[in-house]
């Protein structure tokens, strides 16, 4: 499920704005992206901010938040599982080689392992059906 933007420019100011990741000012995110006004911008911003795609973390100064189900990972927004399953992959290596030095290393390597993970599957499926099961409160 990708996500739905209200238009193509409120798109593109994301995506620079997750490029950067760092916080900017609307006069910047104007000047880059070669938009006609910060009164423009700052109608993106808000919708952005509607839906919990961008924050204001200082005066004049929002940053992007990675999309649900995804990581900030230097520059790049990243989908969890995706790194998740980059940890596991990479693990077998490791698992290999402790495997001839110490039998007992590997065990609580792969116990390790096996927490990390189990722990961040808890935690996307907590999330998931805390989002599913959420009531708004409208008063």
């Amino acid at each position: 499920m990708g996500l739905k933007f209200r238009s193509e420019t409120s798109r593109r100011i994301y995506a620079y704005m997750l490029r950067v990741g760092k916080p900017v000012r609307l006069s910047d995110i104007r000047r880059d992206l070669n938009l006609g006004s910060s009164a423009l911008v700052k109608h993106h911003i808000d919708n952005l901010m509607a839906e919990g795609l961008v924050e204001k973390v200082d005066e004049g100064l929002y940053v992007a938040k990675p999309p649900k189900g995804y990581v900030r990972l230097l520059k790049f927004a990243v989908p969890s599982k995706v790194l998740l399953g980059s940890m596991l992959v990479a693990s077998v290596p490791v698992e290999v080689s402790l495997y001839s030095l110490n039998p007992s290393a590997l065990l609580l390597y792969s116990m390790i392992i096996s927490i990390i993970s189990g722990v961040t599957m808890f935690y996307e499926g907590y999330k998931s059906y805390e989002e599913l099961t959420r009531v708004d409160n409208p008063g």
